[in-house]
């Protein structure tokens, strides 16, 4: 009885095997016929709207002959499954080599069935998917990306350069010269840009050196401007609370008095730029950064400085500095310079003796700083009455002695 009932069990199954495959191979004779019939209207227009056709024509796989023509698409569906079959096949085989090696984790022979499943058909493919992606790249169905792009097209000049970064400013300088003879890129030391950004200036609209750095860590260009304070205090500008003493002075003034004869970092007001490759158009697109406006740069994070010129230059300055946070922040570093001093009434005393660092000392070396004093003496009085206003008592104290005078 049971025999019985397995032998019908099976015919059963053998019946449904059946039915389904008959099934499938009437649903692929369908298909072909529908291909056939709605060649020219359906299909036709679509492998060409995608490019296949032209694709298929640049190759030689079309040609006049119908025969022909039919033997190339053959003999290249043939020659496609001969090539992922073998590339499917070299990464399953030395996966299956390994796993019958080290055995599962049952210490077995042979791998688990999970095992079979991930080498099978997991990891055979992600080892196929990169071949088939450069291919398609190199006939031209998948666009490169923008970085693939800027390399192919900047493959000479990016010899020179650590990072596709870093050679943003140079390939940009090049291309806006051949309709602006002005537009100029000069690479300078660390010392040059010193010179440049520790100075008093008027006005930023008054500024015609731009002064450029690459930061490496983070893959960014900055457009700095100069900033008065002596290079050991300038950390001022940054923002640090809380104050342990006004502007939190002491403490660099320590620093200097230990490190006189080293360099120390130096910080200045900037802005971020994002700079893009268009790859439509060939060009480096640079524009100021919204959200970079009024950055607190430290020179030493710099792995180049440059001074660039030019027109498209000249915008990109004027665009930076009409925005308030860049300079509502130089504005804050000159102020800054004159009104530090003031909270120390000590640093007099430092000044006179020859022997003793002095803030005083370190300010007459930066260009201008005496010359431009008076255009921003209101505003020096205004940050002191604000830190009055604050309870500061060196502000204090300075405006009552303003006014005993």
């Amino acid at each position: 009885m049971l025999n019985e009932l397995l032998w019908l069990y099976g015919t059963k199954r053998q019946y449904d095997m059946q039915k389904e495959n008959g099934l499938a191979g009437l649903v692929g004779i369908l298909v072909t016929f529908m291909l056939i019939w709605k060649w020219n209207e359906w299909i036709y227009p679509l492998l060409n709207s995608i490019g296949i056709v032209s694709i298929t024509r640049n190759i030689g796989l079309i040609t006049g002959s119908p025969i022909l023509t039919t033997i190339n698409v053959l003999g290249l569906i043939m020659g496609l499954l001969v090539i992922f079959s073998v590339l499917l096949a070299i990464p399953t085989f030395f996966i299956l080599l390994i796993m019958n090696l080290f055995g599962s984790n049952f210490n077995s022979n042979r791998p688990t069935p999970m095992q079979y499943a991930v080498s099978l058909l997991l990891l055979p493919i992600l080892v196929v998917i990169y071949p088939i992606i450069k291919f398609m790249k190199a006939i031209k169905i998948i666009r490169p990306s923008s970085v693939e792009s800027f390399r192919e097209a900047n493959k000479d000049v990016l010899n020179d350069f650590s990072s596709i970064e870093e050679s943003y400013t140079a390939i940009f300088i090049d291309q806006e010269h051949n309709d602006d003879a002005s537009a100029n890129r000069t690479v300078i030391s660390a010392d040059e840009a010193l010179l440049t950004l520790n100075r008093a200036i008027a006005s930023l609209e008054n500024m015609h050196d731009y002064v450029f750095a690459y930061s490496e860590t983070d893959k960014t260009w900055y457009l700095l401007t100069p900033n008065p304070i002596p290079p050991f205090a300038s950390k001022i500008l940054v923002e640090s609370s809380p104050q342990r003493t006004p502007y939190n002075y002491n403490e660099l003034y320590e620093n200097f008095i230990s490190n006189n004869q080293q360099k120390v970092d130096f910080y200045v007001p900037a802005s971020k730029l994002d700079i893009s490759w268009d790859k439509d158009t060939n060009h480096v697109m640079i524009d100021v950064s919204d959200k970079g406006s009024g950055y607190v740069f430290n020179c030493s994070n710099a792995a180049k400085f440059e001074k660039l010129e030019g027109k498209s230059i000249d915008q990109l300055y004027q665009k930076a500095i009409n925005k308030f946070p860049l300079n509502h922040l130089n504005l804050r570093a000159h102020v800054l310079s004159y009104a530090l001093p003031l909270a120390y009434p000590e640093e007099i005393g430092r000044y006179k003796s020859p022997a003793m660092p002095s803030y005083y000392r370190e300010l007459q070396k930066v260009p201008y700083v005496d010359a431009f004093a008076p255009l921003y003496q209101a505003d020096v009085i205004q940050e002191i009455k604000t830190a009055a206003a604050r309870n500061n008592k060196w502000a204090i104290d300075y405006l009552s002695n303003l006014q005993n005078s």
